[in-house]
């Protein structure tokens, strides 16, 4: 008897209204729909892609600037150091009045 490896579990790149919805923090259904993120068309179904949904924060947040290469962060950018440039400089924040 051979045994099967499990397959790892996939993300899914296509998600539905409710999946997006839930996946940007739990916004309303019909107010994720209103705002058109991400969205394609697959005949009659409709599906929002997580990585445009994804750009979308990191363009909203400032950090697609900071973020080597263009667009989303870059996959082997370090989380904690993309955070840490997108973080604001309150260095001299003593020297103002």
């Amino acid at each position: 008897m051979t045994s099967r490896a499990k397959p790892a579990k996939l993300k899914p790149r296509l998600l539905t209204a409710e999946q997006a919805a839930a996946y940007l923090g739990g916004l309303p259904v019909a107010a994720f729909k209103r705002l058109r993120l991400g969205e394609i068309s697959l005949g009659p179904r409709v599906f929002y892609d997580r990585h445009a949904l994804d750009a979308h924060l990191d363009r909203a947040s400032g950090l697609a600037a900071l973020s080597p290469g263009s667009g989303p962060a870059a996959a082997n950018d370090d989380p904690e150091a993309a955070f840490a440039r997108s973080a604001p400089d309150f260095s001299d924040a003593s020297r103002r009045p």
